[in-house]
This record gives structure tokens, sequence and C-alpha cells, in this order.
């Protein structure tokens, strides 16, 4: 009962006021959320094998130039039974997924190399530089795809002035601005925004935050800039969602009210399935295509209600998700039950940038599943070549540009190859 006095239809509008800070509630709550459960069967995927080369030329293509070709995922998907609204000329959007060694590394975990030893290490537990050295060299072989250069070819003529490569302060160290001039020999555009999540006390919020975004930094950006690509790992997408909707206003002021732009191009090196459509339907309210690339971590389930954590989707129909379906029971091998509900990063910015709060975060998240830190890794270390293989995957995939580094480091690459054959 409401109390006296009261006006239920103002009580609702404030209530819902945290929707006026960006479109990205309505969808995600109204168009999303309801028809959930579909998004898995709303992708179509096509699997193919690439090989990748060493681009920058800085790094010694030695350790990497006897690797075998690479599983490329290419998930389209057709959210026309959420959105029914949805452009007819606006293509579906696509999500690239790479198997290759970093791509396996940043999603399900790598070999690390120690001077006591080599064992398994699951990515949560991967931090620090080398989570950033995987990520980076991930970078160098997504724009080497058929579809990023598909991109690049359609912006030709005027790609330095025409793309424009953002990076979100959150994860500044996807290094896409330096892979295209590693392929090109061109240096494209780059700016920074930052989006920052402020806790949301309102009970009506299911997500429990919003966006704040500060200024975009567009003082390099051309009024007619047609290709956007945005750097940020995707949970439930709201900060690129925001960061979308400050690229159409800072265009729209800079051209007379109108943008040119043509396609958002998102590098989120693992990536959710919910998110990804609530990011794709924003993107075609503005008549805009957009194409995701990321590892092979980049079909997850965000978790409600507040969609941060992202697991695995596990069960009938879930393998088509991911280029390497047996990462899947290497997940299972060390999380057992909780597989399909321990996040592959849990604090996703912590795991690179601050490694001593996300070991914290970490153990207070695997608390909640009867799991520790230390628990974890002690079952990753019982983890051998030869069971990696019987679950379906070369264990050489699990030597990372990171794994070599170490293993040149600490002097063990020989010892490294004697494990690999164990």
């Amino acid at each position: 009962m409401e109390p006296k006095g009261s006006f239920p239809f103002l009580r609702e509008k404030i209530d819902m006021k945290y929707r006026e800070t960006s479109k990205f509630f309505e969808i995600a709550e109204e168009m999303v959320t309801p028809k959930e459960d579909l998004l898995p069967g709303l992708v179509k995927s096509t699997v193919r094998e690439e090989s990748f080369e060493q681009i920058n030329l800085l790094k010694s293509p030695d350790y990497t130039s006897d690797r075998s070709k690479s599983k490329v995922l290419t998930g389209e998907m057709n959210l026309r039974k959420i959105y029914k609204d949805w452009p007819e000329n606006v293509p579906n959007p696509k999500i690239v997924s790479l198997a290759t060694e970093e791509g396996l590394s940043l999603s399900v975990g790598r070999w690390t190399v120690k001077p006591d030893g080599i064992s398994f290490l699951p990515s949560r537990l991967d931090l620090g530089i080398p989570a950033q050295i995987d990520l980076a060299t991930l970078t160098e072989y997504l724009v080497q795809t058929k579809e990023f250069r598909e991109i690049l070819t359609e912006a030709d003529g005027h790609l330095e002035k025409h793309l424009a490569v953002t990076n979100l302060i959150s994860d500044p160290k996807v290094n896409l601005q330096d892979a295209i001039y590693f392929l090109t020999g061109k240096t494209v555009v780059s700016t920074q925004l930052h989006i920052r999540h402020q806790k949301d006390d309102n009970p009506e919020n299911p997500y429990g935050r919003v966006a704040v975004a500060c200024n975009l930094r567009d003082e390099g950006i051309d009024a007619k800039c047609e290709y956007v690509c945005l750097c940020d790992a995707v949970a439930g997408g709201l900060q690129i969602v925001m960061a979308m909707e400050a690229y159409e206003k800072s265009l729209k002021i800079k051209n007379d009210g109108s943008h040119c732009l043509k396609h958002f191009v998102i590098f989120a090196p693992i990536c959710s399935l919910s998110g990804a459509a609530v990011i794709s339907i924003r993107a075609a309210m503005m008549g805009i295509r957009i194409t995701f690339f990321g590892s092979a971590g980049s079909m997850l389930h965000a978790m409600p209600p507040d969609r941060y954590m992202c697991p695995f989707y596990y069960g009938d129909g879930a393998e088509h998700l991911t280029p390497e379906p047996a990462v899947m029971k290497i997940q299972e091998y060390i999380f057992g039950d909780a597989k399909d509900k321990v996040c592959l990063w849990c604090n996703w910015g912590a795991k690179r940038f601050a490694p001593w709060q996300a070991l914290k975060d970490s153990q207070d998240e695997l608390k909640s599943y009867g799991l520790s830190n230390e628990e974890v890794l002690s079952r990753a270390k019982t983890l051998m070549p030869g069971q990696v293989k019987k679950f379906g995957i070369d264990p050489s995939k699990l030597v990372s540009t990171a794994t070599i580094y170490e293993a040149v480091k600490f002097g063990k690459l020989e010892e490294l190859h004697k494990f690999l054959k164990k």
C-alpha cells in the first residue's frame, strides 16, 4: 500500500531515474534479460583455421615460427527476435574469437614456468604483466583475421583519418593502435575515454551500478570519422554502450547534428553474450554495424543479477560458443561443480594492474563456492600434458607468449620442451 499522500507515478519516475543515464538499462531490462535463454540459439557459428605471423618486428619469431594453425570462430547473432525494429540496412553483429595460444591463456589458462618447476596456471590467477603480454599478442593476431582486414580495406584511403581507436581507461593495454601499425605501417588516431562504475543503491536497479562517463578526449577525432574501435572487456555491456553514446554525441556536435559512423569495432579480450547483445541493439538503434573481436572466452554467460561475473556456458548447445570447446573440460577439471559459476577473470582490471587486489577478490568469490585460491592452484598443478591431450588439446597450445618469456628468463626452454612430451 502506498503511504498517505504519495503519488505512485512520481515514485516510479524517481525509482527509474537511473535509466536516464543511458539507453543501456532499457535495452537490457526490457529486451535482452526477458529472452536471455534464447541467446545461445540465436548464434550461428562457423569455425576455420588460420596461421598468424609475428608482425611486431621487435619480437623474435624464433619461438613462435613452428606454431600450428589456430581455430577462429565467427559467431553471427540474429537479434531480430529480441529487437523487432532492427534496421534492414544494419547487418547482424559478429563475434570473432581466437583459440591461439594467447586466446586460450586469457580464457582458461596456460603453462607457467617458475624457477621451481612448470605447472598449469588458471587465467583468473594469471596476474600482472604476463597477462598484459598475452593480451597485446592476442591483439596482434586479431588484426590479421579476415574480418578485421575487411574493415581495414573498407577504410583504406582514409584509414589514418576516419578510423579511431579509443581505450576505455579501465582497459588501456589492448594495444590496438600498435597492432594496426605493425600490420599496415599506418598510425590511426587513438584516444581515451574514462568511464567508471558508480554504486547505485536504488533497489529498482538490478545492476546495482550506473556508469559515469568523463569527457571523451576527442580533439584528434575527425568530424567525418566512420570507424570507431572501442577496447574493453565486456560483461554487462554498460561501459561500452556509454562509450558509443559519448561518441555519437561528440560527433553530432562536430558535424552539425549528424554523424558519419558506419561501424563500431569492439576489441574485448573476454566478452559475455548478453553484453554483446545489449551493445549490438544499441548500435542498431543508431543505425551502426558492430563487430566484436576477442579470445576463446568471447561468448560467456554474464551471471544475473549484476551481470559482472562471467563463466563459460555449459550444457547442450553450448559448444558452438567457443572455438575450442575442450577448454571447458579444463575448466571443469579445476573448478568442478563450480565450473559454470566461477568467473574467468573475477576482478577484471585488478587481474592485470593490481595483483594483490585480484587475489583478494578471487578468494572472496571462490569462498562462496567452497573453494580457495590455494585449492585452485593445487588442483591446477595436477593437470599434466597427457591429461590435456586426452581432453582434445595439443599441450603446446597452452604455451603462450608469457610462457615463452618465463622459460627464456629462467633458462628453462629445454625443460619446457621435455615437460610437454610427458
